[in-house]
């Protein structure tokens, strides 16, 4: 009688469980849960550059915020059985982010309405007359994409009214550069999509190489602001832990590259090598690329 070896008792349980992991998380993701827990990291970062100290009001805050937001435009691309409860979800996320907002600073909770109301424009058409939304202008996605994330630092500025224009500059940038990468990064898992509406995204643009070489230079950059400030005495030595966020992007950028099949051009695909939205390069996209931003809590914490 054969016998099995070692490695096969605990074999499948690993794998199921990768599994069940691999599920969970992308389930998370899809529903806004990995987005809105990497806006902790972010606000995080805003509270730390602003303050020096990272508050967990103001992130709780920033979570509820970031959440509802992205729910508006998971609804508005969704037709469910239980539409109503996810309504009410989001809309609760959000009237309980502004109502503790209001009792802290009133600036701060009426700007925070910019960004469900963005999010909307972002997903529905602009005009009745016009049938495009913000996500289907050429390249506008990833950008303002970027911008609403970067939108986090006058946020940060009205809820703790403190207005240091340099920190908020170098701030901005770094955010903008970071979560652009990051939302490029999730375009890979569209392209299929985007091509056939007809929607412009840089890897359609430029084709996948030359899209992640992009990313590639632009994370360099974004370590080489957090040096540069550093340098410039405009942040302490202690945030040049936060360089160390460029590895993250570095190693899924090199995942999404060799998991990522056909080739792209300017003009959208060709060939048929399969989806670029299937398996494991929705779970990169969709997932992974989001929990980058949870790992610059514990970095700030060094930094703080």
């Amino acid at each position: 009688m054969r016998q099995r070896s070692l490695a096969s008792y605990w074999f499948v349980p690993a794998t199921q469980l990768k599994g069940i992991a691999h599920t969970l998380l992308a389930a998370l993701g899809a529903h806004g849960v990995c987005i809105a827990a990497g806006g902790l990291g972010v606000a995080a970062l805003v509270s730390s550059a602003l303050t020096g100290a990272v508050s967990t009001k103001f992130i709780g805050l920033a979570f509820l915020v970031v959440f509802s937001s992205y729910r508006i435009d998971y609804l508005t691309e969704r037709l469910e059985t239980q539409r109503l409860l996810n309504v009410m979800v989001t809309l609760g996320s959000f009237l309980a982010a502004f109502i503790v907002l209001l009792q802290t600073s009133r600036a701060a909770a009426l700007y925070a309405t910019l960004f469900p109301v963005a999010t909307f424009f972002y997903a529905r058409p602009l005009l009745p007359i016009w049938s495009k939304a913000i996500k289907d202008l050429p390249l506008f996605k990833a950008i303002f994409t970027a911008v609403c994330w970067a939108g986090l630092v006058p946020f940060g500025m009205f809820y703790f009214n403190t207005w240091n224009v340099e920190t908020g500059l170098w701030l901005g940038g770094f955010i903008f550069l970071r979560m652009f990468i990051n939302a490029v990064a999730c375009d890979f898992k569209d392209m299929e999509a985007d091509a056939r509406r007809g929607t412009l995204t840089f890897p359609l643009w430029l084709g996948e190489s030359q899209t992640i070489r992009l990313l590639q230079v632009m994370n360099v950059a974004a370590s080489s602001v957090i040096a540069l400030v550093v340098v410039c005495d405009l942040a302490p030595r202690s945030f040049l832990w936060l360089c160390l966020s460029a590895v993250w992007p570095t190693a899924y950028l090199w995942a999404i590259k060799r998991r990522s099949v056909g080739p792209v051009g300017p003009v959208g695909l060709h060939g048929s090598h399969g989806s670029h939205g299937s398996g494991d390069l929705i779970f990169l996209s969709a997932t992974v690329v989001d929990v980058e931003f949870l790992f610059w809590i514990p970095l700030l914490a060094i930094a703080t």
